[in-house]
């Protein structure tokens, strides 16, 4: 069997040429990080502004995309619960779920192309 050095659960090794930081150094960075932020922005919409403002725009719908398919994925399963308590024929229970999954699929083809533009813009 062979040893290994025991460590707590979620440190990381310590590397003696680098000493861990303190919490006061690490926000130092991370204000510092933070601080560039707006550098950033200027320079990719100094460079391409038609392209930038394509890119915020796919990652807004990106962003709402996830919570719309929940939505609809409840509208999916309330659908069929309540087909199954009314006792419904399996035809009626699926023409009521019907639209709620054509919206699903709706939702993901949107998203695939979102995607595509998406790669396409970035290497434009």
């Amino acid at each position: 069997m062979i040893a290994t050095p025991t460590r707590r659960h979620g440190s990381r090794p310590q590397n003696d040429s680098e000493p861990a930081k303190t919490w006061r150094e690490r926000m130092k960075d991370a204000r510092t990080a933070y601080g560039n932020i707006p550098g950033a922005f200027k320079l990719v919409w100094d460079a391409d502004k038609r392209n930038t403002i394509v890119m915020a725009t796919l990652t807004l719908l990106s962003a709402a995309l996830p919570l719309s398919q929940a939505y609809v994925g409840k509208l999916i399963v309330d659908s069929v619960v309540g087909s199954i308590a009314a006792k419904v024929a399996p035809q009626a229970g699926l023409t009521a779920a019907l639209p709620f999954l054509a919206i699903e699929f709706a939702l993901l083809m949107v998203s695939s192309i979102i995607s595509q533009v998406r790669r396409l813009t970035e290497h434009a």
